[in-house]
């Protein structure tokens, strides 16, 4: 399983929890690493220069929510100074695209997936990223692109269920914020305070590499598949020694029973 919530579902319906195992998806911490804003050529190619940049990178799906960001750019429309970025594709994107437009709003851009040698510029583009899920999908999907925001060493605002996988992450680590479905008011308030707070960003940053280092880098994920791989195998090649051996004990007392004499009484 990719992560708890995941596990208590399947506990839920009744699977015992010693057949499961939580293995956390993870990201390749060599090619993705912290980029400064200042050193980043995207950030330059794509005219971003001092801008506090939201972004959003990856596939924005039918499972993900994005009305709450609409209802964040529609706040922000005004503030020269903010710009939201969304990196990738999909059915919410094609979606958001259309709001945008009929909105008329122009403080975000749309941009295509990057080429994985620029992926560490593109997840360090944005001074903070947002992610989505939708709250019921909690247990059925994790999204994973929080292990390659984390390994780019930048906060993320969740947009989603309190007590979600992606929360609890963030939570736990210290490099963001949950904030409820729908309420885009609280979302513009977390932006606006991670941009007045430059120190609170670099910080968030910090602990997300940190973080991700610790537990999420792809090294830990391979050995946690080595191990859970391992165990099974070992248990494979016990389970026909164990079953012979019931075949020979079986074998034994029924021979037993039909040569020896009953006793008469």
């Amino acid at each position: 399983m990719l992560g708890e919530a995941m596990r208590q579902r399947l506990i839920m319906n009744r699977v015992l929890p010693a057949r499961i195992q939580v293995i956390p998806n993870w990201a390749d911490g060599t090619r993705i690493r912290p980029v400064p804003r200042e050193r980043n050529a995207l950030r330059r190619e794509w005219g971003l220069a001092d801008r506090f940049v939201v972004g959003y990178s990856g596939n924005l799906g039918r499972a993900h929510e994005f009305q709450t960001m609409l209802g964040a750019m529609r706040r922000l429309h005004e503030d020269s100074g903010i710009v939201f970025v969304f990196i990738g594709s999909g059915a919410g994107m094609v979606g958001l695209r259309g709001a945008v437009a009929s909105a008329g709003l122009t403080n975000c851009r749309f941009l295509p997936y990057q080429p994985a040698e620029r992926l560490a510029e593109s997840l360090s583009a944005p001074d903070v990223h947002l992610v989505s899920l939708l709250p019921q999908l909690e247990g059925l999907i994790v999204p994973s692109k929080i292990y390659g925001i984390a390994a780019a060493g930048r906060p993320a605002i969740f947009i989603g269920a309190a007590d979600g996988e992606v929360a609890n992450l963030i939570s736990a680590c210290g490099f963001g914020f949950t904030v409820p479905v729908g309420n885009a008011d609280e979302l513009v308030e977390r932006l606006l305070a991670l941009r007045r707070d430059a120190d609170l960003v670099v910080g968030m940053g910090q602990h997300a590499r940190a973080c991700f280092e610790r537990h999420y880098e792809r090294a830990h994920g391979v050995r946690r598949w080595r191990t859970l791989l391992d165990r099974i195998s070992r248990r494979g090649a016990e389970e026909p020694e164990k079953r012979s051996e019931e075949r020979r004990v079986g074998k034994e007392c029924r021979s037993r029973w039909w040569t020896e004499p009953v006793q008469q009484n």
